[in-house]
């Protein structure tokens, strides 16, 4: 991913995920500032019938998000980015702490496995106040259309 968009830099990463916040502060100062994370889930987390319905796998996703109210999904779209399937959404939520008006952003991405145990997807999710939503979501688009699995040892020509 870039190191910045929209004035969205890179604040923290880790082995399996990334965070962008403004100005690359982490933890953000306030739950209205943008925050952004990618971050891969473990291998064998995609039920099979997720496949056959990501839009209600996604959304579930989406709606049982810890620590935010949901209330209702504004957009939703199919995506492919990095060569692979997935589904975009972005709902309205109340910050659980706050309990103010903010907008919830998510791409979900699968990896094709052919084996149960070695389907994962990628989730990048974003949250934002509702008053700075429009400013926020074309960085977060950006970010997330940049988004890059990254090469595996085997695909290194390691064994």
């Amino acid at each position: 991913m870039p190191l910045e968009a929209g004035g969205l830099k890179l604040a923290y990463t880790s082995e399996l995920g990334a965070a962008y916040t403004i100005g690359g502060q982490f933890p953000c100062a306030s739950a209205d500032d943008p925050l952004l994370v990618a971050s891969r889930s473990l291998p064998g987390t995609v039920p099979g019938w997720a496949l056959d319905d990501i839009e209600a796998f996604t959304d579930g996703l989406l709606e049982g998000r810890e620590g935010f109210a949901f209330i209702s999904i504004h957009e939703r779209s199919t995506v492919e980015i990095d060569g692979l399937a997935g589904y975009r959404a972005i709902a309205a939520a109340r910050d659980g702490k706050t309990n103010r008006p903010v907008m919830l952003y998510q791409v979900v991405l699968f990896e094709p496995a052919d084996r149960p145990r070695d389907r994962l997807y990628y989730l990048i999710f974003g949250t934002i106040g509702a008053d700075l939503a429009q400013t926020y979501l074309k960085p977060f688009d950006a970010l997330a259309r940049a988004f890059r699995r990254e090469p595996t040892p085997a695909a290194e020509g390691n064994p």
